[in-house]
């Protein structure tokens, strides 16, 4: 059986890629910033693991970018009016 990633689950990689350059952050950076392995981003962008970003690390990239969630997603089929949001930063408990 073989996974695809559709074409906006791509065009996400692509967009935390494109942020990750700009800001001249490392794969090992980005994994510790969403607290992953090392190779956690680097997986991401290898074409060799159908790995996608869920929803939580999109928001944790949002926080972590000080930037609204709806960055990393393509904009295909919207009406182009987004509210702006400021995103919500998900803190673990520990007990």
């Amino acid at each position: 059986m073989s996974i695809y990633i559709t074409s906006i689950e791509q065009a996400i990689i692509d967009k935390v890629f494109t942020f990750r350059k700009k800001n001249k952050l490392s794969q090992k950076q980005l994994s510790a910033a969403l607290d992953r392995t090392e190779s956690f981003v680097g997986n991401f962008e290898s074409a060799k693991h159908p790995l996608v970003y869920n929803i939580k690390h999109l928001n944790i990239l949002a926080c972590f970018y000080g930037e609204p969630i709806y960055v990393f997603v393509p904009a295909w089929g919207s009406s182009g009016k987004v509210k702006k949001r400021k995103p919500v930063l998900i803190i673990k408990s520990k007990t």
